[in-house]
């Protein structure tokens, strides 16, 4: 099990680039803390700044599995769980801990 994602959620590249997870559920179905649940789609074109790569991640573009709940969902969407973490155009991404703590999914 993994704690569930509220937003807004920091999520940084390896090379120092950093972005925000935001719900793009208007409005949001399940709140945490008075935060709302994101879903993995609110992970998908996350813009990225920062990154010191040459060629440099500018956005993200999936989100590995195991980093959505199998059993959750809002509105038919999985939720994203506090291991997520992705590619981005150049790279990879991940989720900048802490997260919430009162919700576990699987």
């Amino acid at each position: 099990m993994a704690k569930v994602i509220t937003g807004p959620a920091p999520i940084q590249c390896p090379h120092n680039g950093t972005g925000i997870i935001v719900s793009r559920q208007p409005p949001p179905l399940l709140t945490i803390a008075g935060m709302p649940a994101l879903v993995a789609l609110d992970a998908i074109g996350v813009t990225i700044s920062g990154c010191t790569l040459p060629k440099p991640c500018t956005k993200t573009v999936t989100v590995l599995p195991a980093g959505i709940a199998i059993k959750l969902q809002v509105q038919g969407k999985p939720v994203l769980l506090a291991n997520a973490s992705g590619a981005t155009d150049n790279g990879s991404w991940s989720v900048v801990p802490p997260v919430q703590t009162k919700l576990d999914a699987i």
